[in-house]
């Protein structure tokens, strides 16, 4: 089987937007480069290397730990000069321009991705140059959207559970428990406000991870759909969905979370074929092989790579 990941280097992401910089704003556009960091993590270093509020970053996508990547973030109050003289092993900042107000989450185009696959057999060698041009893959979310039982904390968050994903949280997050334990402590039964103390996003991430699972089974049990609902509070409990909805033993009004609104979710719709752009094979060297390739924002290399191998079918079992 091949082998993804084994060093950063192996994993390079690009983010592509086009955003309307200015000479002045509130609000520095950089490029954050990183190595082995997570974009949480990355930004937290950050924020207490320059001594500024973590609320004053802001991002419009999550990039890979175990990889070397490129995003863009914007930092409020932050000058051209300060971001220059910026240091921290691993990371580095490139100053771009001003924006007039915050980055939101999916505010990019796509990503560039330049990928090493190792323990590659001959008959994958074969189909990765066999592909050319354009491909259309299914859309599934990756596995790095489930990593650290996400999916079963935001399943717990929409239940209301909130000592219980509390409980998770702690129990897989080192940086969370030295956040939370102390105030935990102190106050053991006030596990939303233990909660409060972790990014928002963070938190909303945990949901969103519950919203990709169920999509991903939809998508398995209706593989000629061309669109599927991510289901929240917006989405109509029929078909697909109230049978979804049922075996977890939720309603989709149950995504409007009335003691935490910040994680209410509405849902949406999501295309469940996208096209693979620009496709090259760029060099074979015994068992690995370097590619290249764009997706748009939301579709994961993770699950391109698995379908330009064939090997699609053996990764459903973690994804669903």
């Amino acid at each position: 089987m091949y082998l993804l990941k084994q060093r950063p280097e192996d994993f390079i992401v690009r983010e592509m937007a086009s955003h309307q910089v200015l000479s002045k704003g509130n609000f520095a556009l950089c490029i954050l480069k990183k190595r082995n960091y997570t974009t949480q993590r990355a930004i937290a270093s950050v924020a207490t290397a320059m001594e500024r509020p973590i609320k004053y970053f802001s991002y419009a996508g999550l990039k890979d730990k175990n990889a070397v990547t490129e995003q863009f973030v914007a930092i409020k109050f932050a000058t051209e000069k300060e971001i220059s003289r910026f240091q921290l092993k691993d990371i580095e900042l490139v100053f771009v321009g001003y924006l007039n107000q915050h980055l939101s989450l999916g505010e990019l185009d796509g990503n560039f991705f330049e990928i090493t696959i190792r323990n590659l057999g001959q008959k994958e060698i074969e189909l990765l140059k066999s592909h050319e041009g354009k491909l259309l893959m299914p859309n599934y979310f990756g596995e790095q959207r489930f990593s650290k039982g996400n999916s079963e904390i935001g399943k717990l968050l929409v239940k209301r559970n909130f000592g219980e994903a509390l409980e998770k949280i702690l129990s897989q997050d080192k940086d969370a428990a030295e956040k939370i334990n102390p105030y935990i402590g102190k106050n053991p039964t006030n596990f939303i406000e233990g909660l409060r103390l972790l990014p928002r996003k963070q938190l909303k991430m945990y949901v969103h991870s519950f919203q990709s699972k169920l999509w991903n089974r939809m998508l398995h049990e209706n593989p000629s759909a061309q669109e599927l609902p991510l289901i929240g509070f917006g989405i109509e409990e029929t078909g697909l969905v109230k049978t979804l909805l049922e075996k977890e033993g939720i309603k989709a009004r149950d995504f409007i979370n009335r003691k935490m609104p910040e994680l209410s979710s509405e849902g949406g719709l999501r295309q469940c074929y996208v096209e693979i752009e620009g496709f090259e094979l760029k060099r074979v060297h015994g068992t690995f092989a370097v590619v290249s390739f764009m997706l748009p924002k939301g579709s994961y290399a993770t699950i391109a790579i698995t379908f330009l191998c064939n090997r699609l079918e053996d990764a459903l079992e973690n994804l669903l």
